[in-house]
C-alpha cells in the first residue's frame, strides 16, 4: 500500500477523532478511533518493512516497454504467417461453398429418423 494513502488514512482518522471529542458525539468517536488506529498500524507496518523491499526490481517491474525492436527474419516470419492464415482462411472458403452444391438423394442421410 502507498504511504501516502496510509498516512492520509490515519490523518482522516486523527481528526474525525479530535471532532468528536470537540463535539462529544460517542459514536463518530468509536468508528473513527479504529480508523485511526488502523491507519497507525499500516503506518508501523510500512515503517517495518520499508527498508527489506528491493528498489532495482519494483522499478524494472513497472517499466512497460513502448515498442518492440523487431528484426527483419522477425518481419517475414509474420508476413508468411499472414499469408498462411490467409491462405487457409481461402481454402475453407472454397470448401464451404462447394458443401453448399451438395443433393442429398437418399432424405436419411440429411436427417436419420
Amino acid at each position: 500500500m502507498p504511504f501516502l494513502l496510509s498516512l492520509s488514512s490515519f490523518l482522516n482518522g486523527v481528526i474525525w477523532v479530535i471532532y468528536a471529542l470537540l463535539r462529544f458525539d460517542p459514536f463518530i468517536l468509536v468508528g473513527n478511533f479504529l480508523g485511526a488506529i488502523g491507519g497507525l498500524g499500516q503506518l508501523i507496518l510500512y515503517g517495518m518493512y520499508y527498508k527489506s523491499t528491493p528498489k532495482d526490481e519494483a522499478s524494472k517491474l513497472s517499466e512497460v516497454p513502448l515498442s518492440y525492436e523487431t528484426s527483419k527474419s522477425d518481419e517475414v516470419q509474420l508476413s508468411n504467417d499472414v499469408q498462411l492464415i490467409n491462405n487457409q482462411s481461402l481454402s475453407y472458403t472454397r470448401s464451404l461453398s462447394n458443401n453448399r452444391n451438395l443433393s442429398f438423394t437418399n432424405r436419411s442421410q440429411v436427417m436419420p429418423v
